[in-house]
């Protein structure tokens, strides 16, 4: 009878052939168990391009030391799904982060790096998408005067190759304000024609502000507001 040995080690999956071979499997190789629909006591080990093992009865698999993994089929394909899915490690792409004053908050990583491969952070009123210094979207809601308020802001990397992040859109809702603030950094293109249903405020390089203004035939007017 042809036997596999499968279990975990040292964060890989080592399955050794009924050859002898050892073969050791990283947390980016997709591995899976099924049964066969044609043998009613048989197991297939495959991963996402080749199948491992070939249609083998359940008493085949074995942990590391030729142990049974179960008294049928049904058990066997749990404590090898335990094996195969216990072993991702996602000790590198979820932390903790320990600033202080920030022990709520959780980093979901790709690729282990922040910068580099992108993250997920959350924290107890915010939670940020994309690279953590340079380009992101960040939502927060805060609490004034018992009254939740939200702002989203939207980042981008100023380009010098630095990570320094920069002000593209920035929304707010403030506790006094009605309708959110929406802040633009930089030059606005407008692909169609804008209208707006309420007054448009310019401010002069002295810091006045006038209200603009056009009459019925067209003509434009300032008032100092």
């Amino acid at each position: 009878m042809s036997e596999y040995k499968i279990y975990r080690e040292n964060g890989s999956i080592k399955v050794v052939f009924p050859s002898g071979t050892t073969q050791s499997y990283e947390n980016n190789d997709f591995l899976g168990v099924i049964g066969d629909p044609e043998e009613s006591d048989n197991i297939i080990i495959y991963t996402s391009s080749s199948t491992l093992s070939e249609s083998s009865v359940y008493s085949s698999f074995k942990n590391r030391d030729g142990e049974d993994l179960g008294s049928n089929r049904t058990e066997v394909i749990l404590a090898l799904l335990d094996i195969l899915l216990s072993n991702l490690d996602i000790g590198t792409s979820v932390r903790l982060d320990t600033t202080a004053g920030k022990t709520e908050t959780t980093e979901f990583v790709h690729n282990g790096n922040v910068d580099n491969g992108g993250a997920v952070i959350l924290d107890s009123n915010s939670a940020l998408i994309g690279f953590q210094s340079g380009t992101y979207v960040k939502t927060t809601e805060n609490t004034l005067g018992g009254r939740s308020y939200g702002r989203i802001q939207v980042k981008v990397d100023n380009g010098a190759g630095t990570g320094t992040a920069v002000d593209a859109i920035d929304i707010t809702q403030g506790n006094i304000v009605q309708y959110p603030t929406v802040t633009i950094s930089g030059e606005t293109v407008f692909a169609q024609d804008v209208e707006f249903q309420e007054d448009v405020v310019l401010t002069s390089p002295n810091g006045t502000k006038y209200r603009l203004g056009v009459d019925n035939s067209g003509n434009l007017s300032t008032q100092a507001v």
